[in-house]
């Protein structure tokens, strides 16, 4: 497990090697602005912020999850807090539909493709799943697919938690599902998972 610091300095580490990506330049040229294609601006990348790295680190150390999945892997900041903020123990099953992930670890398992297929992939394999770090948007039916996966009081957890954020939509497609829902004061909210679909 990883200080907080020791995190942040990673985060700063794997976003310029992000940015510096050929697949992430290409994809991302024109599209989007001059300071997200400066391969040196660490502020403009599309990862979470620093204080979206705290606040994950924390909700992982007060949870202690044995099975945490993340949907929306992009350059692997998220991924990397998830993993260096738990035990050594605790096996992170991340899927992004691109491959720009930057970080490794032996705890870590990638899978690039769309997320239906990954939720599939995971009960073909009989894993359940106890914290959920969300931020990607929920396709078609995917949200009942996640529900099967996920043990009784998981740990869900959304990020882009704003109005019209993708966090908040996906929020509304879990009504019913989840309970206590905390917003923090980064664009992360969170709650629990009280059943299956």
């Amino acid at each position: 497990m990883l200080s907080l610091d020791e995190i942040l300095k990673l985060r700063k580490e794997i976003i310029l090697k992000g940015k510096r990506c050929s697949g992430f330049l290409k994809r991302a040229k024109g599209r989007i602005g001059p300071k997200y294609n400066d391969p040196n601006d660490i502020s403009h990348s599309g990862s979470i912020s620093s204080r979206d790295c705290e606040i994950l680190y924390e909700l992982v150390k007060k949870n202690n999850p044995k099975r945490i999945l993340e949907i929306g892997t992009w350059f692997g900041v998220s991924a990397m807090v998830l993993d260096k903020s738990s035990s050594d123990e605790t096996m992170v099953y991340t899927c992004d539909k691109h491959d720009f992930c930057q970080y490794e670890s032996p705890t870590v398992k990638r899978f690039t493709g769309r997320s239906t297929l990954f939720y599939k992939v995971m009960k073909k394999k009989g894993l359940e799943f106890d914290f959920v770090f969300m931020d990607g948007r929920f396709l078609d039916d995917d949200q009942n697919l996640l529900l099967k996966i996920l043990c009784k009081n998981a740990v869900y957890v959304t990020h882009d938690y704003e109005p019209g954020g993708k966090g908040k939509r996906n929020i509304e497609k879990l009504k019913g599902y989840i309970h206590d829902i905390k917003k923090t004061d980064s664009c992360i909210a969170y709650g629990g998972i009280c059943g299956k679909a």
